[in-house]
This record gives C-alpha cells, sequence and structure tokens, in this order.
C-alpha cells in the first residue's frame, strides 16, 4: 500500500491555532444566546416587589441578576457585532451588491416589514395591547401565587422598623428568630440580609416572626419612613 493510500483523506490546509475572526464569530454567537434567555426571563419575571419578597430565582439567579446580565449583554452584543462587520466587510459588501438586484424585487414586501416594524415599535412604547397583554399575565399571575409583602419593600426593612410596623418588642422579635432557626446578630439586619444568611426567602422571615410571636403581622397604620422611602427609591420605587 503506497503512502497516497495510508495517509488520512486531504482536509485542506491547516488551520492556525488561533484566529481572532472565529474568536469574535463564536463569541458574537454566545452573546446573541444569552442576550435572548435573560431578554425572555426579564419580561416573564415578576414584579421587583413580588420578586424581591419572595426571593424568585430562575436558574439559580434573582431578578436583579438576570436583569444585569441583560444590560451588561445589550452593549456586548452591538460591540462584537461591529468588530465582526469590520472583519468581514468585505465580504458583506459583496453579498450587498449580489443581492441588491433581488431585495430592489421585493420592495412592497421591504416596505411592509418597515412598517411593521415601526408599528411594533410605537405600541411598545405606547405599552398598548396586545403587547402590553402577556406581560401583564406573567406580572399578575406571580402577584397572585404569592402572599404580598406587608409594607412597599419590607424585605428592607431591619427588625426595628419591623417592630414599629407590627407593634411587637424588638427582643420578642429576635427571640422569635433564634427559636425559628434564624437568629439575627442584632436589630439592625435586614428581612432581605438575615434570609441570605439562613439560605431562605425574605417572606419565610417574617413568616416565622409572625408564627413565633402568635401575631397575624399585619402592618401598622404608619406612614412610610424617609429611611424606607429612599430604599424604595433605590430598588425602584413602590410600584415596581
Amino acid at each position: 500500500m503506497n503512502d497516497q493510500q495510508e495517509s488520512p483523506l486531504y482536509s485542506g490546509p491547516e488551520r492556525a491555532a488561533w484566529t481572532t475572526r472565529g474568536f469574535i464569530s463564536l463569541l458574537l454567537m454566545i452573546q446573541t444566546v444569552v442576550l435572548a434567555v435573560s431578554g425572555v426571563i426579564c419580561y416573564v419575571c415578576p414584579r421587583g416587589r413580588e420578586a424581591h419578597w419572595v426571593d424568585w430565582r430562575m436558574l439559580a439567579l434573582d431578578k436583579d441578576q438576570w436583569e444585569s446580565i441583560h444590560v451588561l449583554s445589550a452593549p456586548i452584543f452591538v460591540i462584537l457585532g461591529v468588530v465582526h462587520l469590520a472583519y468581514n466587510w468585505r465580504l458583506l459588501l459583496g453579498y450587498i451588491r449580489r443581492k441588491t438586484a433581488q431585495v430592489a424585487g421585493y420592495g412592497r414586501e421591504l416596505a411592509v416589514a418597515a412598517l411593521l416594524t415601526a408599528g411594533l415599535v410605537g405600541v411598545t412604547v405606547a405599552d398598548l395591547p396586545p403587547v402590553n397583554l402577556l406581560n401583564e399575565q406573567f406580572k399578575e399571575y406571580y402577584a397572585a401565587s404569592v402572599e404580598s409583602a406587608p409594607w412597599p419593600h419590607a424585605e428592607e426593612a431591619d427588625l426595628d422598623t419591623v417592630s414599629r410596623r407590627i407593634g411587637i418588642p424588638v427582643g420578642r422579635i429576635m427571640s422569635a428568630l433564634e427559636g425559628a432557626g434564624m437568629p439575627a446578630s442584632d436589630s439592625t439586619q435586614t428581612l432581605a440580609q438575615i434570609a441570605r444568611a439562613h439560605g431562605t426567602a425574605p417572606n419565610l422571615v417574617f413568616a416565622a416572626i409572625r408564627r413565633h410571636t402568635g401575631q397575624d403581622g399585619e402592618a401598622a397604620a404608619t406612614e412610610t419612613s424617609p429611611a424606607e422611602q429612599e430604599c424604595g427609591r433605590k430598588r425602584g420605587g413602590t410600584s415596581d
């Protein structure tokens, strides 16, 4: 058997150990998937007040983390797209030239596609049906399936605030948490901090306080303090 028969099939010139163009293309593809997945999850996730209160998560990430991923992915996608075009502009230009005549023959289709896109953008900006209906259905589903927080952004309230709100001495609240297996280091800890320290959700911490103090946990009829108002603004306001 000669050398030609013994050699493997010819597979073209050997590829370089590293190609920046290939790296950019693959990174752009992966970033497209990340942007799409995070966008869908941000669309269907609950409102901030429900998400933070029950520590809502998807694939082990909470609402804020998914929003951060989506916000970061968008500019990265744009930058990678520009770089990808810079590497492939000759191929793209040749493709456009070859297809120009074909595109010219689809003038009506192009006009309808442009109008449809503009219409969808306009309806979305104006928050009109049917675009807003599906999103609202997801939000309302979560709102109906979980217990609402006793006051806006209650997860950011420390135990002193909780004590004032529900009319139970803070010492009794701390004893209740210790009895529930979720001790707090001091009364300045928030429900969210206590929940994170014990791997649970703020609503379950508050439920433990109610259960071990024999109270119904109804929020006291007091106005929101300036500190709580500031906290609400930082977390997106009480309507979030």
